[in-house]
């Protein structure tokens, strides 16, 4: 191997076969008009409007993430202009209730 040059190997950024194959799937299904998630939203709509709601919802639930996608995980740590505080200790300086008494 050479010392510190890469040689060979794909391009970086270049997609893979398997992506490029699915890449070609989606616009085929997008190219003839109608798309799976669209059969899902029509299926989930006509057993909405039968009555049906729990095949709705299930639907419904196998759609969500294509409509709404979730929310990432974020790393909670600290910054340098702002960091995190850690609570250690609590104490209990000085109490008065209602009636001035302690």
């Amino acid at each position: 191997m050479a010392k510190g040059k890469k040689t060979g190997g794909r391009v970086k950024g270049t997609k893979n076969g398997r992506t490029l194959a699915r890449q070609a799937l989606v616009d085929k299904a997008t190219a003839e008009g109608i798309t799976p998630l669209e059969v899902m939203l029509g299926a989930m709509r006509e057993a909405w409007d039968k009555g049906d709601k729990p095949a709705a919802a299930g639907i419904a639930k196998d759609a969500a993430p294509y409509m709404h996608p979730k929310l990432s995980n974020i790393m909670h740590g600290g910054d340098e202009d702002n960091p995190l505080r850690t609570v250690t200790r609590i104490e209990l300086i000085g109490y008065t209730d209602d009636n001035g008494t302690d």
